[in-house]
């Protein structure tokens, strides 16, 4: 096999991998990582197109170029796509904690025995109680990804991209969340080959810096001023109508149910009302109803009205099959006593709520 062969076989192999590091992040966008609706249908889809673009585009740009600079424009292609789709998905985790999206905690689970959360949630719990320690975590991967962008600090963001998900797999594997993992993963394997590209220069061996047909990234690969915008753009766009408001003033808390569940048909049909005992309206909108021992509970999103206390709520997973409902959430002020009014076809409920306080690490709700 000749040069030449060997050749582009490592360009096939270089784009492939760009490509992958570009596309499986999107298909990992979906309702494990994201709210039910921020993503119904087509990431997979989505993500397959994009693979299918990333790998032939540096053959295309490749073909535009009639002179000996052909392989290296292949390959300088590919760096930009590789580069691109790890700042992509930095910008993305990031956005995902800005927005309270990720990492975030619950009230219940601040109730419930630690025998009773999973491991998911028990890492979300930790760093989601300190709203600073969440932004600042998505801060750190922000300026990362703005490191690896700019070709003059590349090997440092590099580098720091290699320290951010390590952590994160280790994180993983001890709390035993495997979703992210494999996108961590792959992220962690990009970094290692744009080190990798820079080895001698990072050990100080020599000045000179290898790569496939010769071809030092951060030398020649510079990412267009629009990719760099179009990186943080996208993921800002999908994610910031998704944003979610973590305390709603006067509403979040824990209220004990002081009325009979049962005489409400909502509940009724669902034969759970008998064992409901405890109400929170918790942190990003959601509503759970659940039993004193934590086995039984239902949860919804809600969607408040502007400015009032009205709000529609919308049952999750796999409470879809009870009807949704609208409602309107009245504080007396009377020895933390409140109501909940809930709008019937033919009549509406009321259901007396008791406030209860809930500690968490540096405020009781």
């Amino acid at each position: 096999m000749g040069n030449k062969a060997v050749l582009v076989i490592k360009q096939i192999i270089l784009s492939v991998f760009a490509g992958i590091v570009l596309a499986f992040p999107i298909s990992k966008l979906n309702s494990t990582f994201l709210p039910d609706n921020a993503f119904k249908n087509g990431t997979l889809i989505l993500a397959v197109i994009v693979f299918c673009l990333a790998t032939v585009l540096p053959f295309v740009v490749g073909y535009r170029v009639k002179d000996a600079s052909k392989d290296i424009a292949i390959v300088d292609t590919c760096h930009q796509i590789l580069i691109f789709g790890i700042a992509l998905n930095l910008f993305k985790w990031s956005f995902l904690k800005f927005f309270n999206l990720h990492l975030t905690t619950s009230l219940v689970v601040l109730d419930m025995p630690l025998s009773m959360v999973s491991g998911r949630a028990q890492m979300s719990h930790f760093f989601g109680q300190s709203q600073l320690l969440k932004t600042s975590l998505g801060i750190v991967e922000s300026l990362t990804a703005v490191l690896v962008l700019y070709k003059i600090t590349r090997l440092m963001g590099a580098g720091l991209v290699l320290v951010i998900m390590t952590n994160i797999i280790l994180l993983d594997i001890v709390y035993s969340v495997s979703g992210p993992v494999s996108e961590a993963a792959l992220i962690l394997i990009a970094a290692l080959y744009l080190v990798w590209l820079e080895r001698e220069r990072l050990f100080n061996i020599t000045s000179t810096s290898v790569s496939i047909g010769g071809v030092n990234p951060f030398e020649r690969v510079n990412i267009p001023f629009i990719a760099k915008a179009v990186a943080i753009l996208i993921p800002f766009m999908f994610l910031a109508p998704q944003a979610q408001q973590k305390t709603r003033t006067g509403i979040t808390g824990k209220y004990k149910i002081q009325s009979d569940l049962t005489a409400i048909p909502l509940f009724k049909d669902a034969s759970t009302g008998s064992s409901i005992a405890y109400l929170y309206f918790d942190f990003g909108d959601k509503l759970v109803l659940t039993s004193k021992d934590y086995t039984r509970q239902l949860t919804g999103t809600l969607t408040f009205s502007k400015e009032t206390n009205n709000f529609t709520c919308t049952w999750d997973g796999n409470h879809k099959n009870i009807s949704s409902f609208e409602g309107e959430f009245i504080k007396s002020g009377l020895d933390y006593q409140s109501l909940l009014l809930i709008k019937g076809e033919r009549s509406d409920y009321e259901i007396g709520l008791k406030r209860v306080a809930v500690k968490g690490l540096n405020r009781i709700y």
